[in-house]
């Protein structure tokens, strides 16, 4: 699934990724653009369903709505989300969901996560690792002790329905996504346990139109306070359900000790958040004109192997991303003669 909004420009340079190397996935755009861009993407896919299994659908609602309802349409008991300005290692993908056909205790699981810095040819490999304690409550603590953004990794369809739906009724994404955020990244793991496929499976791009760069994250005072208590609830009601052995108050001692800063600092931004969440890297490299250093290294600190060049999807990735830092604008010309044809 490529969740989209107002950023046609990021779906065109995505569309040449997806040309590349999606073939034999079923793909579905989840739109909720106003209207030229709406029809921008329309007619990207449009020229996309010549190449591949690729469907559109616009909503008219805010983000986890938009997801929910695009998420009952998949058939597929695996799905992934990539962002319209991202990439993903779609082989990667596949390796993940024959993971999880043979291990039901898993509820999902992803490859290595790079951040790539456009502006500054930067590159951080995140802290992405396992959570396979046998207690839900111990994998909850394992990501509030140390974050990593699991929303891009391969789910069991059923799985992740539910998780966006519970995040939808007892959590307001409008007035504040920090909280829609750290639910989901406790949920995927309060399901059951995730798996870290050793290779590089996801790049996601920072850049000035990322929505963690605009949207202020959550509300002032009152307000973040209210979010919070409403939040806190609702991930205590979780992990009672998910864990037995474990008593609210237990529970609302965890959470507080992760998050009770939110419902004080109501002015903390997503920036900040995405700046905490990868301040403790595997690796940190340069990316020059004419190399790229493999992001696989993990075990010898200090140390570069082998050659991004050696992995061509990341090596094609990074072009575009260095090439078409804000996209891929429509010529002019397609614009006028889609006008025409009415």
């Amino acid at each position: 699934m490529v969740p989209t909004h107002e950023r046609s420009h990021f779906l065109r340079r995505m569309a040449m990724h997806l040309k590349r190397s999606a073939q034999g996935l079923k793909i579905i755009v989840a739109d909720s653009s106003s209207l030229l861009h709406r029809q921008a993407n329309e007619r990207i896919v449009a020229d996309l369903q010549g190449h591949l299994d690729i469907s559109y659908r616009h909503f008219e609602c805010d983000f986890i709505t938009k997801i929910h309802t695009a998420l009952c349409e998949v058939e597929t008991p695996f799905v992934t989300l990539c962002a319209d300005d991202d990439y993903a290692n779609f082989d990667v993908s596949q390796k993940c969901a024959e993971f999880l056909a043979g291990q039901p205790d898993y509820s999902c699981a992803m490859g290595q996560y790079l951040v790539f810095w456009t502006g500054q040819s930067k590159m951080r490999l995140a802290n992405v690792r396992n959570v396979e304690h046998d207690s839900p409550l111990q994998r909850s603590i394992s990501i509030g002790e140390e974050p990593f953004a699991s929303f891009y990794s391969v789910y069991r369809t059923e799985v992740l329905e539910d998780n966006i739906l519970y995040t939808k009724t007892h959590v307001d994404y409008n007035r504040g996504w920090a909280f829609p955020e750290e639910m989901l990244l406790h949920l995927a793991v309060l399901k059951g346990k995730l798996r870290l496929i050793d290779e590089p499976g996801y790049l996601f791009g920072v850049h000035d139109s990322n929505t963690s760069e605009i949207v202020a994250n959550i509300a002032d005072g009152d307000q973040a306070r209210s979010l919070y208590h409403g939040f806190r609830e609702a991930l205590v009601a979780a992990i009672c359900e998910q864990d037995g052995h474990v008593s609210t108050r237990r529970a609302k001692r965890v959470v507080d000790r992760f998050y009770r800063h939110l419902g004080r600092n109501g002015k903390r931004t997503v920036g900040e958040k995405l700046m905490r969440e990868y301040r403790k890297v595997k690796r940190q490299v340069e990316v020059g004109v004419g190399w790229r250093t493999d992001p696989r290294v993990k075990h010898v600190p200090g140390k570069a192997e082998g050659n991004f060049r050696s992995i061509p999807w990341m090596s094609q990735a990074i072009d575009d991303m260095v090439n078409f830092p804000n996209g891929i604008v429509e010529p002019s010309s397609k614009v006028e003669a889609a006008r025409k044809a009415g």
